[in-house]
């Protein structure tokens, strides 16, 4: 059985399928492939025409059902939708047996015609400025450890003695994802100014960056949202080289082949988080 959530600070609405909910599907539209719009060329004495351009549109989402619960508590419902929907939040789709949200803004909401003393018929749409949906759980890995290999779980603080770790990073996904890196500093360093750089060679991109950090300091790298921070919330992102561009950092869909190097050499890590984008939520 299908079950939608919409959840934000002010509460969740849940909408299912089910003879005992409150809201009722009877159909959700924008759940399969995004729209496209492409940019082409014609050129004379050439026949057909050359695309140069594509662009993948914002995802909208429709939904509609009906609200159930008598005259007392359809009102109440409603009143209670409006409030929720007021703000953006996270759609989450459940539907055999996996689970994929995306980040989305209600664009409408419209209480139908009523169906005797206990059904009102509604519809919502959702706007989704990002059209792809995502994984509910994070995927973690260690990209610098002493042993050349990735794992999925570990321990804080570890101590790493090489400089230099190289390793593949599986992104599960239909589409490139956009990780955070963590770089962790432990209690015991003196690390002075050092450089840090992160190359993906599976898609030939670098980025790097010279840090003087502090016992116990965390740096976080967020290439989705364009900054470089310390755990004291300082903006350090004039600490990216001339040649790095966090817009152009991503992990490809499938294997990446990830390679950290650093002048920290004692009481150093680094953590890579991201999490799957898809092209649907089919259900």
């Amino acid at each position: 059985m299908t079950q939608i959530f919409f959840q934000n600070d002010l509460g969740t609405l849940r909408m299912s399928g089910g003879l005992n909910d409150i809201w009722r599907l009877t159909n959700v539209s924008g759940l399969a492939a995004s729209e496209k719009s492409y940019q082409t060329a014609i050129y004379a004495m050439t026949a057909g025409q050359k695309t140069t351009a594509v662009h993948r549109s914002a995802r909208i989402i429709t939904i509609a059902g009906d609200i159930a619960g008598g005259a007392m508590v359809v009102p109440t419902q409603i009143a209670r939708a409006v409030r929720i929907l007021d703000r953006p939040g996270w759609l989450l789709v459940c539907s055999m047996g996996r689970k994929r949200r995306i980040w989305a803004r209600c664009t409408s909401f419209e209480p139908g015609k009523r169906q005797g003393l206990s059904f009102r018929e509604f519809q919502m749409q959702f706007c989704c400025d990002c059209p792809f949906f995502e994984s509910v759980e994070e995927t973690t890995a260690m990209l610098f450890e002493r042993e050349h290999r990735l794992k999925t779980q570990f321990t804080l603080p570890t101590v790493f003695s090489k400089r230099v770790s190289k390793g593949t990073v599986l992104n599960g996904g239909d589409v490139e994802a956009e990780p955070v890196f963590e770089i962790h500093f432990g209690a015991d360093g003196e690390f002075g100014e050092g450089a840090v750089e992160l190359m993906n060679y599976s898609t030939a991109q670098k980025i790097s960056f010279s840090l003087s950090p502090s016992p116990n300091e965390s740096v976080t790298v967020d290439i989705a949202n364009r900054k470089i921070f310390n755990n004291l919330g300082e903006n350090l992102l004039f600490s990216l080289s001339d040649d790095s561009c966090l817009s152009s950092f991503g992990l490809a869909a499938g294997a990446n082949l990830i390679e950290v190097v650093s002048e920290f050499a004692a009481d150093f890590s680094v953590v890579c988080r991201f999490t799957n984008r898809y092209l649907e939520a089919v259900c």
